[in-house]
């Protein structure tokens, strides 16, 4: 199956292309599935890297259109929203499946709190903001709302040497993604984005190696997604190159299972 599940549009404020411009491309790159899921918006909370709140109707309704025309084609789309995770918003979040007919969610967790910028994760590394996004994220893993985890390894963007107590916190997020039956991402967009020198070591942002040889270890199941923020990196030399990576890294790659998962979102959320 030819996938890429993690995908933006203009409407996220970084981006260029609408809904129909990376599904055109996806058919045209021979993909399988398309997933689309822009940086949900949150009335509460900075729009600078995201959609208007009042910008919702017309994402889905664009993406609605085309599933319609699609739907006996070869390709399948998904719509749905990249999401940050706080407990205040859980209903928010449900409401977005029962009521705006999501297909799906993905966890971004970018922020600490989605009010406030400067939570931002990626920032810089120490053991008590590892600890709060680890537990933010096996919280949002309990919820059963997130069918994977978008560059679970973004926390470590900043970080100069790889710690015991590092290894332990990424340990305890890879186990709870494995219990709760949630996907880990290879993130093409970090391969994107390119080396840098950290200290003397010349290595991605993320994907981080380190966290990705636990993943090996520990089996937890790998998707590998472009991260397009325009059409032409639907299919790109970072995506190609980020589905190589994770092959000679020997990671447990599966296909995207939704029916799994939009099972269990009935089952707790009557969707």
């Amino acid at each position: 199956m030819k996938y890429t599940l993690h995908n933006h549009t203009y409407l996220c404020k970084h981006a260029s292309g609408s809904v129909t411009d990376m599904v055109n491309e996806a058919i045209k790159q021979k993909f399988d599935v398309i997933g689309i899921s822009d940086h949900v918006p949150y009335k509460d909370a900075e729009t600078m890297y995201r959609m208007e709140f009042s910008e919702r109707n017309a994402y889905l309704e664009e993406a609605n259109y085309l599933k319609n025309i699609y739907k006996n084609s070869s390709i399948k789309l998904y719509i749905g929203y990249e999401a940050e995770y706080q407990k205040r918003h859980l209903n928010y979040l449900i409401s977005l499946f029962k009521e705006h007919k999501i297909d799906y969610l993905v966890l971004g967790h970018h922020y600490q709190d989605v009010s406030n910028l400067y939570t931002y994760y990626g920032r810089s590394t120490t053991i008590e903001q590892l600890r709060c996004y680890v537990n933010d994220c096996i919280e949002a893993m309990k919820t059963k709302l997130f069918w994977f985890i978008a560059h679970p390894d973004i926390v470590l963007m900043s970080f100069d040497k790889f710690t015991k107590e590092m290894e332990l916190e990424c340990r305890k997020l890879i186990s709870a993604s494995i219990d709760y039956n949630v996907y880990l991402e290879y993130n093409g967009g970090g391969v994107r984005n390119g080396y840098y020198n950290n200290l003397s070591q010349k290595d991605y942002l993320y994907p981080k190696l380190e966290f990705w040889k636990l993943v090996k270890e520990m089996k937890g199941k790998v998707l590998v997604n472009a991260d397009a923020h325009s059409p032409y990196q639907i299919n790109d030399e970072a995506y190609k190159l980020a589905l190589k990576q994770a092959k000679k890294l020997g990671l447990n790659l599966v296909e995207p299972d939704y029916y799994s998962y939009i099972d269990r979102l009935k089952l707790e959320y009557d969707i």
